[in-house]
């Protein structure tokens, strides 16, 4: 069953997959992204704040906005376009955040140094950025099935 671990486990975990280099560049990388274009991928959250949270990452890391050209920055958020899209028809959340974060900070917990999206579905109607964009509540984890469910639903609802 989809359940939540609390914010310092998510932390651990997180690290752990830290120590191995850049997480957004891993999850680029991947070999079984939701989809991709020329210039991100889309994926599920490996720490989701909400289920069904996705990432899109740029395949390149880029840290600041200046890095990043007009055409890669369009092609990216026509893909978090998308991802929100099938989010809302998988899901039917009552809304869907999209937010572009990324800092050029090292070492802050629960960001990274490369931009990227984050695409959630909201169940809450009233529920403010700062009360989803955020771990103190921990992160959702579930079972391979749950997982694979959820990751069927949305390819299955990609426009």
């Amino acid at each position: 069953m989809v359940r939540r671990v609390d914010r310092d486990t998510a932390l651990a975990r997180i690290d752990a997959d830290a120590s191995e280099g850049c997480v957004p560049c891993a999850l680029a990388r991947a070999r079984d992204p939701l989809m991709a274009s020329t210039h991100a991928v889309a994926t599920l959250s490996r720490f989701p704040v909400r289920w069904g949270h996705v990432l899109v990452v740029f395949r390149e890391h880029w840290v600041t906005l200046e890095e990043v050209s007009p055409a890669a920055w369009a092609d990216a958020t026509a893909l978090a376009h998308a991802a929100g899209r099938a989010v809302e028809r998988a899901l039917t959340p009552a809304r869907c955040y999209v937010a572009s974060l990324g800092t050029s900070e090292p070492d802050l917990p629960m960001t990274f140094p490369h931009l990227h999206f984050h695409v959630i579905p909201v169940g809450e109607p009233g529920a403010r950025p700062a009360e989803v964009l955020t771990w103190r509540d921990g992160v959702y984890e579930g079972t391979a099935e749950e997982w694979d469910a959820l990751r069927a639903a949305l390819l299955a609802a990609w426009p």
